[in-house]
Parts: C-alpha cells; sequence; structure tokens
C-alpha cells in the first residue's frame, strides 16, 4: 500500500516537468509581439530544463540572444542570468580560465 502512494506521489511530481513542451517555449520566444518578461521567462526556461546540461553550444547561443533583448528593453536583472547561463555553457564546455 505505501508503494502505492509513493508510486503516485512521484509520478505527480514528475508530469508537470515532464509536461513542458519546447515548441509552445520556442513560440513564446520567437513571437515579437509577446511581452519582453514573458519572451524572457520562456528562453530561461527552454535553456534551464532542456539545453544547459546536455548541449553548452545551444546553452551559450540562446544566453547571448537572451542577453541581446534584455539589454534593448534595458531589463539588468534578465542580463545577469543570461550571463549566469553563458557562464554555466562555457563551464560544461570546460571554457573558463580560473
Amino acid at each position: 500500500m505505501k508503494k502505492i502512494f509513493l508510486y503516485l506521489y512521484l509520478s505527480l511530481i514528475y508530469i508537470p516537468i515532464l509536461g513542458v513542451n519546447n515548441d509552445s517555449l520556442f513560440n513564446v520566444w520567437n513571437n515579437g509581439s509577446e511581452n519582453d518578461t514573458n519572451r524572457l521567462k520562456a528562453i530561461q526556461m527552454l535553456i534551464s530544463q532542456k539545453y544547459m546540461l546536455t548541449n553548452p553550444d545551444s546553452t551559450i547561443l540562446l544566453a547571448h540572444n537572451m542577453y541581446d533583448l534584455a539589454f534593448r528593453t534595458h531589463k539588468i536583472r534578465w542580463m545577469a542570468n543570461s550571463l549566469k547561463f553563458s557562464g554555466i555553457g562555457h563551464y560544461y564546455k570546460s571554457e573558463l580560465k580560473l
């Protein structure tokens, strides 16, 4: 009985994580009429949930695109987040010099 509840609990936790549709996040990012903050949130979710650990090249590229939008819209917090993602991408590519 405890195993059944544990299985149900774990499945409820992981279903929302698996349900993120990357195409919809790209659609929000590419939609120029969408609010800038929503576009930045979408690209942040895309980087952190899909590319950050598995594809550092894409992480760096998307982080630069994120930085460009944040710079144009004067959103300093998002500029810092994009630089963080870029640094993480360079770290996983072993391109950081300490």
